[in-house]
């Protein structure tokens, strides 16, 4: 997607233009319902009137569950857990300075006025093994966004032609940054490293 203003001043050789500065304000607010000490579940809402500064009004909308594994059914000081989260995209259409076609006098239908972007729906499943105070956390996560929806929402400067033609993507760019990923994270509690002593 490109606009006047970005054949001016420059646009990214795959067709793709994001505005200089992607800083915004978003609100949130979390909370963890804990049943016992092995089952616990949490939601969250994230808000932002302009997420990534496109002008697009944006509601996240999360629930999750994590079972943790009993004490008793784990070798001395080591734990395991499983958990999961579901998540949702409630957005809005951007600001002007997007489009998908242009004009003589700027941004021409479909979209004169921003471009609308789709909803979509995320997922993570993952298992954890903790050891003292170490954690490693084995993820999948996913989305239904397609490869060009994508694309239109983050302007993603690695984006290549894929074929991927949606309603608001023609030039068929498809990104990758919305595709399944397997993620492996090792973290240490350093608060609890201090009680260790």
């Amino acid at each position: 997607m490109f606009g006047l203003d970005c054949l001016a001043n420059g646009y990214l050789p795959n067709g793709n233009v994001i505005k200089r500065d992607l800083s915004f304000v978003e609100g949130y607010a979390k909370g963890t319902f804990t049943v016992n000490d092995r089952l616990a579940y949490n939601g969250s809402v994230f808000y932002s009137p302009s997420v990534l500064n496109e002008g697009v009004p944006g509601t996240y909308v999360t629930l999750g569950a994590k079972f943790t594994a009993p004490s008793s059914a784990m070798p001395e000081g080591w734990g395991f857990y499983l958990s999961g989260e579901a998540g949702h995209w409630f957005l809005g259409s951007s600001d002007n300075f997007f489009c998908t076609q242009v004009g003589v006098t700027g941004c021409t239908p479909p979209y004169p006025n921003g471009v609308p972007y789709h909803g979509y729906t995320t997922w993570n499943v993952g298992i954890g093994i903790t050891r003292s105070v170490f954690t490693l956390d084995l993820r999948y996560y996913d989305t239904n966004y397609s490869k060009g929806d994508c694309n239109a929402f983050t302007d993603d400067h690695t984006a290549r032609f894929s074929g991927d033609f949606t309603g608001i993507n023609p030039g068929g760019v498809g990104s990758n940054w919305c595709s399944a990923a397997f993620v492996a994270t090792g973290k240490f509690d350093l608060t609890a490293m201090a009680n260790l002593k």
